[in-house]
């Protein structure tokens, strides 16, 4: 335990123990909610805690809204207008908010227990039920040789929030503390409460749940489902704090209702997207990993196991699936021992330059790789979109194309969603849902992210499972980190020995529940990221010179690489003179790119080592190859998969 890390602990716990005074006879109670006005009469009906003792009435999640696609790219101002008219159509369709709704139980497994004819009956009539896609919406056009080939900052002035009871088990020491005081003070936000409390605890209590031995003890029992399946939607630099500013983004907010949210934060960790998609799929920081820019390295795989090869390795029957429009998570989807069964990498399609289409394409491929699943084998569908990101970059956190590509992903959730409701009603079967962020994104144009800014070190975990996770609940324990544990645990395996992550399985009893899953959700999450600030100035200034000396090799490469190819576009036009001296300049040019980067890439590596990355290394020396994306560039959705199998290794890929 390092002196920076015993310094932040007792740190914390005299926060901790600073709030206690002020809440003086508190701590005999698990918890407490908001007293304002309008909350003493509906407290005791309409509460609930986040762990509740039986499972809920009805096996369902949130119902999904779907919207055509065809009007996603009409006149801005009349879409603007129709997305209006359609907000308050909705809003004025909603039900009653005030019913109390049963809550989910917190626990592992699928609790699936054995129904009978009639109860099998009964129970597929209720999923039946769920809202379909209506005729009016029109097709979609679907990549059917693709899919073949798989099948083988928010406002501080939030409102106040009342939050239900908790029925947590604080830790001893601190349940102690809090008992111990005397003569009570003003009352803080219960949310406030909270994270006080979750910043205290996180670390002791995932100590204690992250695996200590290399021997992998019995899978886990108490899964009844033999052959379960698991879906993460990975949206690349999504705020959403943006996401629930705009009424339109139906779809996310139905998962949150539906299942529960962590509204979470990176502060202290490096917020560029190849570190934490790849904490996201090994379940390990990228101070450990050695991660600290967007340059592949397939070494990192080989000693830190990816969601793919846990699970291949545990159980070589279960079928995953990756699909990406980014090549640095195909290429990871494929490293390591064994590499996931099935890769989908969409290249970017010509002429679409807010990338919707190729985030469409990304929706279609999801959507195909559900339909095509095996009901009678474990299934594990990983789903990436980078639209929201490159908008992000391309015209800020806070622009309208920002806002429109999330609306895009959403509508592309919403359809997911239809297909999932649609697999499940056909089987009986049941998907988790686990939808996640890397980082957020400034509001303004510029860099976008890498730094430590609220806005930028913003991210959340949404967990949809009706017998796993509380409908209408939110968590402040859950971590981007924590997405391979839950996956890997969620099928019966152990999570790596090494992983920073854990179940959020294991960390139901940090579930709280709003007074309602409507506005006093979206205000309990609003609330908890406009808490969220800058780490310690000198925690700040350590990863931002780290972010500096970490883009130089990967900006500097990007830049050669664009110098080789239209030198290599030259030549190719067979232009008299000039087209063979481009192509002498090519290999000069190259050279210099691969000697240029390796200097910077020393030096961005000495400095990652000095600012706390203990997974630093000077190799490779020169960077290494993504592996083979086989295929081309085509305007056409259909035609832009490009489809990897990796059956054992990443060394049988080919292209549909």
């Amino acid at each position: 335990m390092t002196a920076g890390r015993c310094i932040g602990r007792v740190g914390g716990l005299a926060v901790a123990l600073g709030i206690g005074t002020a809440l003086a006879g508190w701590g005999d109670c698990p918890a407490w909610a908001d007293t304002t006005a309008g909350a003493a009469g509906s407290t005791t009906s309409s509460q609930s805690t986040g762990t509740p003792s039986g499972a809920p009435e009805k096996n369902q999640r949130k119902p999904v809204k779907p919207k055509p696609k065809s009007n996603k790219h009409a006149d801005k101002a009349g879409k603007d207008t129709a997305d209006k008219d359609t907000a308050d159509r909705d809003n004025a369709a909603k039900p009653d908010k005030n019913v109390q709704k049963p809550a989910a139980a917190d626990k592992p497994g699928k609790g699936k227990v054995d129904k009978g004819e009639a109860g099998k009956a009964d129970e597929a009539a209720r999923r039946v039920s769920l809202p379909r896609v209506t005729a009016a919406v029109p097709a979609k056009t679907v990549a059917t040789p693709t899919v073949t080939a798989v099948a083988a900052q928010a406002s501080a002035a939030q409102p106040t929030v009342k939050v239900a009871a908790v029925s947590t088990a604080p830790i001893a020491k601190l349940s102690r503390a809090l008992r111990s005081l005397q003569a009570p003070v003003s009352p803080l936000s219960s949310t406030s409460v909270l994270v006080a409390l979750a910043a205290v605890r996180d670390e002791l209590e995932r100590k204690t749940l992250k695996p200590t031995s290399t021997v992998a003890p019995q899978p886990v029992s108490t899964l009844a489902d033999t052959t379960p399946n698991v879906l993460v939607i990975g949206v690349d630099g999504t705020n959403l704090s943006r996401v629930l500013a705009d009424p339109a983004n139906a779809n996310f907010f139905q998962l949150m209702q539906g299942g529960t949210t962590a509204p979470a934060s990176i502060v202290g960790h490096t917020t560029i997207s190849n570190p934490s998609w790849t904490a996201i799929l090994t379940g390990v920081w990228g101070e450990k990993t050695g991660v600290i820019n967007n340059i592949f390295n397939p070494a990192v795989y080989d000693k830190w196991p990816t969601v793919f090869n846990q699970l291949e390795t545990f159980n070589p029957g279960i079928q995953t699936t990756a699909i990406a429009n980014w090549d640095v998570v195909s290429a990871i989807a494929v490293s390591g021992s064994v590499g996931a069964d099935h890769v989908v990498n969409i290249s970017h399609i010509a002429g679409d330059s807010d990338w919707s289409l190729t985030d469409d394409a990304v929706g279609d491929a999801t959507e195909a790789a559900i339909a095509a699943a095996d009901p009678n084998k474990p299934n594990f569908v990983f789903s990436y979109f980078v639209g929201v990101d490159e908008n992000g970059h391309n015209y800020g956190g806070a622009s309208q194309q920002y806002a429109d590509a999330v609306r895009n992903v959403d509508q592309n959730i919403g359809e997911i969603m239809q297909q999932v409701n649609d697999w499940e009603a056909a089987t009986g079967e049941q998907w988790t849902v686990i939808v996640v962020t890397d980082h957020g994104h400034q509001a303004s144009k510029g860099l976008g992210h890498g730094f430590q800014s609220p806005n930028e070190t913003s991210t959340f975990v949404i967990a949809n499972n009706p017998n796993l996770f509380t409908a209408g609940g939110v968590n402040l324990k859950y971590q981007i980190v924590d997405v391979t544990p839950t996956v890997v645990t969620l099928f019966g395996g152990t999570p790596a020995p090494k992983s920073d992550g854990v179940s959020i399985t294991n960390l139901g009893g940090s579930t709280v529940t709003p007074i309602d899953d409507d506005a006093a959700l979206r205000a309990a999450v609003l609330e908890v990221i406009g808490k969220y600030g800058y780490p310690d100035i000198g925690t700040d200034l350590k990863l931002g010179v780290r972010t500096v000396f970490a883009s130089v090799p990967y900006f500097l490469n990007q830049g050669f690489d664009a110098v080789t190819a239209q030198l290599e576009s030259v030549a190719a036009q067979h232009i008299f003179v000039i087209s063979p001296l481009a192509q002498a300049m090519t290999v000069p040019v190259q050279l210099v790119g691969s000697l240029t980067y390796a200097a910077t890439n020393a030096v961005a590596q000495v400095v990652a080592r000095l600012t706390g990355v203990t997974g630093a290394s000077l190799v490779p020396i020169f960077m290494p190859p993504l592996p083979p994306l086989v295929g081309t560039e085509d305007p056409a959705p259909v035609a832009a998969c490009t489809v990897l199998v990796a059956c054992g290794t990443s060394a049988g890929i080919i292209a549909a």
